[in-house]
């Protein structure tokens, strides 16, 4: 037989011979046995603490996402509020742009029919009392507009 020795076994060698030194080797090893014994509690614990605070972690970053996506939605249906406010904005421009024109265009023909009446009207064939009537009328659309 080829037997490899190692630490273990020259130490289990040398003291098989003497019962004394089993004894003690005994104790020793009971000792050691109880030291690796504390040794994996303590892993174990510090194992325990590890996952504790990894699963506190993972709650954490679960909470933080969801508020993310929950801020994400409520972002997303502002800037869709905004879109719709903005065409409506838009849309009231238009019209305000379009009631602008017609305006125009009827502050024009009003100023044209003036023109034409004064153009047309011989003041100096009116009597006293017709143009006494007629200076007390509006004279221009600001006139017109305040009355």
């Amino acid at each position: 037989f080829n037997i490899q020795k190692d630490s273990t076994t020259i130490k289990l060698i040398s003291t098989l011979g003497n019962e004394e030194n089993i004894e003690e080797q005994e104790e020793k090893i009971r000792q050691t046995i109880h030291e690796m014994n504390n040794h994996r509690f303590s892993a174990v614990n510090e194992l325990f603490e590890i996952m504790k605070n990894s699963t506190q972690i993972a709650t954490e970053s679960d909470i933080t996402l969801l508020q993310k996506i929950q801020a994400s939605n409520n972002l997303s249906q502002a800037e869709q509020k905004l879109q719709q406010k903005s065409g409506n904005v838009k849309s009231a421009e238009a019209e305000l742009n379009e009631a602008q024109e017609v305006f125009n265009r009827a502050y024009k023909k009003v100023k044209e029919f003036l023109q034409k009446a004064k153009q047309t009207l011989d003041l100096n064939s009116l009597s006293r009392e017709e143009k006494e009537a007629y200076d007390e009328l509006p004279n221009t659309l600001d006139e017109l507009e305040d009355e």
